[in-house]
C-alpha cells in the first residue's frame, strides 16, 4: 500500500467510527424514549384505575344512602369527541352523583331537578361524595360529563338488562380504546380482544391484573 492509499483510508476509518457512534446514540435514545413512553402509559393507567375505584365507592355510598341504584336520565345520549362517538348519559349522571352538582341527569331525581353549573358556590357539600379533578370532567352540549384521562366519557349501564353482567351496574373506562366505543353488549364485555384496555367492574376486575398493580 502506497502513502496515498494509507492517507485515504484514515478518513474512511474516522467516518465509520462516527457512524457507529451515531447509531449507538440513536439506539440509546430510542430505547430511552420507549421506556419513558411505557412509564407514562403505566402512570396514566394506574391513575384511571384509582379513578375507577373512586367512582365505584361513590356509587356504593349513593346507593346505600338513597336505597336505590341510580339510573341515568338519558342513557342513550351520545357525544362526539375527535370524530369518535361515545355514550354520555351515564357520564352526566355520574358527574352529578360524585360532585353533588345538579340532579337532572339522575332519573330518580330528574323531575324538578337542577342542571349542573360546575360552581362550587352553588354545590351542596352534603351531597358531594367524591372530589372531581379538572381533568376528570368536561362540558359538552351544555352538560358536564365525568371523563377518564383520555377525555372520554365514563360508561355506565344499570343492572337488569340483558347486556349488563353485574346485578347492580356495569361501569367502565375505555382506557384509550376508540375502536370499540359502540360496543356495550354482553358479548363485547366477555371478549378479551375487545376489552383488553378497558378498566371495568365486570369479568376480570382491574385490581386482579398484573399491569394494574
Amino acid at each position: 500500500m502506497n502513502s496515498s492509499e494509507k492517507t485515504s483510508s484514515k478518513p474512511r476509518s474516522a467516518l465509520s467510527a462516527i457512524l457507529v457512534i451515531i447509531s449507538v446514540v440513536t439506539l440509546v435514545l430510542v430505547l430511552a424514549k420507549g421506556a419513558s413512553d411505557f412509564a407514562e402509559e403505566r402512570a396514566v393507567r394506574l391513575k384511571d384505575v384509582e379513578f375507577h375505584a373512586r367512582i365505584l365507592y361513590a356509587l356504593e355510598v349513593y346507593s346505600t344512602a338513597n336505597g336505590y341504584v341510580p339510573t341515568p336520565a338519558h342513557p342513550e345520549d351520545t357525544v362526539q369527541i375527535n370524530g369518535v362517538t361515545f355514550k354520555s348519559g351515564g357520564a352526566a349522571m355520574l358527574y352529578q352523583l360524585l360532585r353533588g352538582d345538579g340532579s337532572d341527569q339522575i332519573s330518580e331525581t330528574a323531575a324538578g331537578g337542577t342542571a349542573s353549573d360546575d360552581s362550587l358556590a352553588n354545590d351542596n357539600p352534603e351531597k358531594e361524595i367524591s372530589f372531581v379533578l379538572e381533568g376528570e370532567k368536561i362540558q359538552i352540549n351544555g352538560k358536564w360529563l365525568l371523563v377518564d384521562s383520555f377525555g372520554h366519557p365514563v360508561q355506565y349501564q344499570k343492572g337488569g338488562a340483558a347486556d349488563v353482567l353485574n346485578p347492580k351496574y356495569d361501569m367502565w373506562l375505555y382506557g384509550g380504546d376508540v375502536r370499540h366505543t359502540d360496543r356495550h353488549d354482553a358479548a363485547a364485555k366477555s371478549d378479551p380482544e375487545i376489552m383488553s384496555k378497558w378498566i371495568r367492574n365486570f369479568s376480570l376486575p382491574p385490581s386482579k391484573r398484573d399491569e394494574d398493580k
